[in-house]
């Protein structure tokens, strides 16, 4: 089955040797990219209108045409520098990050990378339905939206033994759930998944007995990810969810 996967984006990445930006350059300031995703899944060149506000302090980080930005000060390693990334249209991004993380960047003169801010897309889930076929569970979802685009998605939650699976308490890829994310169009939509207990079976962890319970919402499809971990909730993120769902939870027990 090659649907289901997890996406982790907001996880800082190295990369070395920054770009030359506007921003200072000086070697006392940590530097960070944010990209910006259009309805089209192309990144964008303008990056106006984005906010990077530090919650700690309340204030507002420049952000140049490149998407650089630099750093605040952090004044001690126990303390988290908690920066909000946002755009009229988007969905919000909230990263945290230790003095210990940037000192360790300017000492490599390296950036963080790896913010993304996806639009939003209001994509609705009618109703979904699933049936056992195989080692296969056949989904058919309706969905409903405003506009068609390549960004129109639905991300399914899935999660054995709990009938209270949702967007607000995932974890991620562990051994009792998994979550993915599919294109859509309007109308009638078709995914499934391989619960079978082989290596190449993304849902091997299953096994005889076992209630699967699976909700599905509307989100943002995009190849750049549509999700980031949160390391101080140890929950993962979904920032273009519709939260508001109009189908029911189903489920199914594995034979």
């Amino acid at each position: 089955m090659k649907n289901l996967f997890l996406i982790l984006f907001g996880a800082p990445i190295i990369m070395a040797g920054c770009k030359k930006s506007a921003l200072d350059t000086s070697s006392t300031s940590a530097k960070g990219t944010v990209l910006i995703i259009d309805e089209n899944n192309h990144p964008l060149s303008d990056y106006s209108g984005v906010t990077i506000t530090s919650e700690n302090s309340d204030t507002h980080i420049p952000v140049d045409r490149n998407g650089e930005f630099a750093f605040p000060h952090v004044a001690n390693n126990s303390t988290y520098l908690t920066l909000r990334f946002s755009k009229p249209g988007y969905g919000i991004v909230t990263q945290h990050y230790r003095k210990s993380q940037l000192d360790s960047f300017i000492t490599q003169q390296s950036t963080f990378s790896g913010v993304v801010l996806l639009p939003l897309r209001y994509v609705t889930v009618n109703s979904l339905v699933g049936i056992l076929d195989g080692d296969n569970f056949k989904m058919t979802l309706n969905v409903s939206f405003d506009q068609l685009k390549p960004t129109n998605g639905v991300t399914f939650f899935l999660s054995k033994n709990n009938a209270r699976v949702s967007y607000d308490n995932s974890v991620g890829n562990n051994g009792n759930s998994r979550t993915w994310t599919v294109p859509v169009t309007a109308g009638d939509n078709l995914s499934s998944f391989c619960f079978k207990r082989t290596s190449n079976c993304n849902c091997d962890f299953l096994a005889s007995g076992d209630t699967v319970y699976i909700k599905a919402y509307g989100d943002t499809y995009s190849p750049f990810g549509n999700n980031y971990f949160d390391n101080q909730s140890g929950k993962l993120i979904f920032p273009n969810i519709n939260g508001n769902a109009g189908s029911a939870t189903i489920s199914f027990v594995v034979p």
